[in-house]
């Protein structure tokens, strides 16, 4: 009885619970990326759909550079005049 009780239990975990369909994948665009590809051989659909997931992957970068100097104006009158008292 157990047994068939535990079964019954995991046929319907089973039923509720199932991977993702190929329609599911292609429907949300913003989870998957994916490709399709065809050609005569599977080198070439490989190829094929591999192009079409590149084509869905952007990079954007950007860079800022800032260069802060401070100058010890107090440090600079006291090197000049000192060189030139000597």
């Amino acid at each position: 009885m157990k047994a068939v009780l535990t079964l019954l239990i995991l046929s319907i975990n089973v039923i509720f619970v199932s991977a993702q369909s190929i329609k599911q994948i292609k429907a949300d665009r913003n989870t998957y990326i994916w490709g399709e590809g065809s050609g005569t051989t599977l080198k070439k659909a490989n190829s094929d759909a591999l192009a079409m997931i590149i084509g869905q992957i952007s990079t954007e970068v950007e860079s800022s550079f800032t260069l802060l100097k401070t100058e010890d104006l107090k440090s600079k009158a006291d090197k000049f005049f000192s060189s030139q008292c000597k």
